[in-house]
């Protein structure tokens, strides 16, 4: 920071020296100075890009377990009790430490709809998956409202699972 403080004088005091003493050397200097801008900020750039990378990298086996976990909830549901309370703080503990806001919003959604009608804790389910592929740079755009939920969850041909979709697709 203070080397670009640095430039910044040195710049300008040249540039005033250089109105000054001599006009021809106003536009080398602001050319100069443009450079130099751009470099900073491409810097900046990479460097912001390079973080988003290791974030990635980082969350990806952690993400990978909490979806895992989310598919095969029946399962496990039918484990000891202190196995899923172990996993639980665990996921959380590391959500608050490297997951971003909206996922771990997500996360406490998803938590505190688990006691609700299914359709809630699907569409909850739904938005938390949602936000860990946001957090992994890929593209939800294309998704509709239950897509995701399908890929674990089998549609049977009844009038039960049909209201139960609707009501999934609908956000109710």
């Amino acid at each position: 920071m203070l080397v670009a403080i640095a430039i910044v004088v040195i710049t300008l005091g040249g540039l005033v020296y250089g109105v000054i003493e001599d006009p021809a050397v106003v536009g080398p200097l602001a050319a100069a100075a443009v450079v130099i801008g751009v470099a900073i900020f491409q810097r900046r750039s990479e460097k912001s890009q390079e973080l988003e990378r290791v974030h990635r990298v980082e969350m990806s086996p952690t993400y990978e377990e909490l979806i895992e976990t989310i598919k095969t909830i029946d399962e496990f549901a039918k484990k000891p009790v202190g196995e899923q309370e172990a996993f639980f703080k665990v996921m959380g503990t590391k959500l608050l430490l490297h997951g971003p806001g909206p996922v771990v919003r997500a996360w406490v959604g998803w938590l505190q709809a688990l006691g609700e009608p299914l359709p809630v804790s699907l569409g909850k389910q739904e938005k938390l998956l949602l936000a860990v592929r946001d957090d992994l740079g890929l593209n939800n755009a294309a998704l509709q409202r239950g897509d995701l939920i399908r890929l674990y969850l089998r549609e049977e041909d009844t009038d039960e699972d049909r209201a139960l979709w609707r009501a999934i697709r609908s956000g109710n």
